[in-house]
């Protein structure tokens, strides 16, 4: 009975979703939202996804011998451009092989999940596949053993953070036909045991294609919401403590008596199939409205009483591209429009420089409602900079100089003739293999970009704000060391340091622990930048108004890995004369 029942359930399935009107060309005033013949035929387009700023749709078309095809149109300058089959994607060992859904890993491995039919089995059955893209080559695509079972499984959708996957599925112990099931990435990146998710989702009719959008909220199609039991579209809110609340159905134009599948949110809009009346034929895809105006209200304040408000506030995308930019008065307030459903990056620098916290925040999608988010940022009175952030190693195990060609060459000539290495005294310091010469140039450009950190914001100081003619500037550099252990017996071994303007005096043959090895860096650091701003007209005009400072921090208790443990920071600071 099960076997029977399975593929009564299949064939109604596919039934339903086919067109209710007889298939005819794309009339010339479609239905509202209809997104027209660019992308719609007398056939059927479903599922619409969006990757990357390309809209990816699956359709059965004419010319491809109504096989289920993979379709993808660039979204660019606020227009889509003509869809072409995606022939990139590995879909050759399959049939019916559509419904993508993409995700893009920390690490750039862009990751695909798709349903299909294999060619391998004897099975006509859907299930759900997995591919990667690595090095621009798709990886031959696998079936999700923890997902699939020998029942219908389809319409893969992951969560924005990719932890979580739903899917949908006609397996035993569902509340009715096919039902949406959950899934978590473990921390080993397998799938855990997939659970249905219960009654507040799914119903004792079909619930399939589901979307869970940037803010977490899960979209779906379903027959068990309308009593005419065609599919809606419905809306879930998440909720802690049983995954999503009591759904509810999208008003209209969103749904209609026909049926309406395959939602996906992209910007303010939402894409949709469905077959209703003035469609090309078949279910054709449609977009919506669907969130109401955002706007961002900020301030930009400061603990200090003589920091200057007025400045630049820009607004990036989460991948540094400038969307606005606006002027900030004296009053610190500024505003902008946003687009829902956008991750954005807010910064502010002031005249003098001086810059505030990178905020990033995600603009929620409200169908109801105008949607204000207020912020407040505030100005760092002082200028740091974390040369850890160059993502190499800075310094040798041990050693406090830089890593740089030259350095790295005069300590290796002092391990070639024997002056450090041989006993406990020196040989906490590393003697430096090939691989220190790979990092030595982006050390160096490092270096180079800190100092001119150092000049700009210096400068800045003098020029526009004018803040030197009653104050110094305060330049300190904060070193540290990685916690291995120093032998009791080790020492000093350079030349003696006597530096009345760092107030810094160490004798040859002192006894060094990661105390000193941290001070050290910061004091050769310092020392570098100095020789490096030396040959800066601008620097050397205003350095009597400059006091350096070098100050050891000891061991890093952070989690980073050690070679960013050997670190240097560089703060910079007025203070009163």
């Amino acid at each position: 009975m099960k076997s029977k029942y399975w593929i009564i359930c299949i064939v109604a399935l596919a039934a339903v979703l086919q067109s209710c009107v007889t298939p005819s060309k794309c009339p010339k005033a479609p239905a509202q939202g209809n997104m027209g013949s660019i992308f719609n035929s007398d056939l059927d387009e479903y599922s619409p996804h969006f990757f990357d700023g390309n809209l990816y749709f699956t359709a059965t078309r004419k010319d491809q011998k109504k096989e289920e095809t993979i379709y993808k149109s660039k979204f660019e300058n606020g227009k889509f451009s003509n869809p072409t089959v995606d022939t990139t994607l590995p879909l050759k060992f399959y049939q019916n092989s559509g419904l993508p859904y993409f995700f893009r890993r920390a690490d750039g491995v862009v990751e695909l999940y798709f349903a299909a039919i294999s060619k391998e089995s004897k099975r006509v059955n859907r299930d759900i596949y997995y591919s990667e893209l690595k090095d621009g080559v798709w990886s031959k695509p696998t079936p999700i053993r923890e997902i699939n079972s020998s029942a219908y499984e389809s319409h893969p959708a992951l969560s924005a953070d990719g932890k979580t996957l739903i899917f949908s599925s006609d397996r035993e112990g569902g509340l009715g036909e096919i039902d949406l099931y959950i899934s978590r990435r473990d921390e080993n990146g397998k799938w855990t045991k997939p659970l249905n998710l219960g009654k507040n989702i799914n119903t004792a009719l079909n619930e399939i294609t589901p979307f869970i959008s940037k803010d977490g909220l899960l979209y779906f199609a379903s027959q068990g919401y309308s009593q005419k039991k065609n599919y809606e579209l419905i809306k879930a809110e998440p909720n802690p403590e049983s995954l999503w609340t009591a759904s509810k159905a999208l008003f209209a134009p969103a749904n209609t008596e026909f049926d309406e599948t395959g939602p996906a949110i992209f910007q303010d809009k939402i894409y949709l199939a469905s077959n209703r009346r003035g469609g090309c034929g078949g279910r054709d895809l449609y977009a919506f409205q669907l969130c109401g105006n955002a706007r961002l209200d900020g301030e930009i304040t400061s603990k200090s009483a003589d920091t200057d408000l007025e400045g630049k506030v820009e607004l990036l995308s989460t991948e540094g591209e400038l969307w606005q930019s606006k002027k900030v008065d004296k009053s610190g307030l500024f505003s902008f429009n946003l687009m829902p459903m956008n991750e954005y990056v807010v910064k502010f620098t002031n005249n003098c420089g001086q810059t505030a916290e990178q905020q990033r925040f995600l603009v929620p999608c409200n169908d109801s409602n105008f949607v204000v988010i207020k912020t407040q940022i505030e100005i760092n009175s002082e200028n740091e900079l974390n040369l850890s952030e160059a993502s190499v190693p800075f310094f040798v195990t041990g050693y406090y100089l830089p890593n740089t060609s030259e350095n790295l060459e005069a300590l290796r000539l002092k391990f070639a003739y024997n002056m450090i290495g041989n006993d406990l005294s020196t040989k906490y310091v590393e003697n430096p293999g090939a691989k220190y010469d790979e990092y030595a140039p982006e050390v160096e450009k490092t270096l180079d970009q800190a100092a001119d950190f150092i000049l700009n914001t210096v400068s800045n100081m003098k020029g526009i704000c004018n803040k030197l003619e009653n104050n110094n500037i305060r330049i300190k550099i904060t070193g540290y060391a990685d916690p291995r252990p120093i032998s009791k017996d080790a020492v000093y071994f350079d030349f003696n340091i006597e530096d009345e303007e760092y107030n810094f005096k160490l004798e040859k043959g002192t006894a060094m622990d990661n105390n000193l090895l941290s001070k050290l860096r910061a004091y050769f650091t310092a020392k570098h930048f100095e020789k490096l701003l030396m040959q800066h007209p601008e620097y050397n005009s205003i350095k009597d108004k400059i006091n350096w400072t070098v100050e050891g921090m000891g061991v890093d208790t952070s989690d980073s890995s050690y070679e960013e443990k050997r670190r240097v920071n560089i703060k910079i600071e007025l203070e009163q004369n």
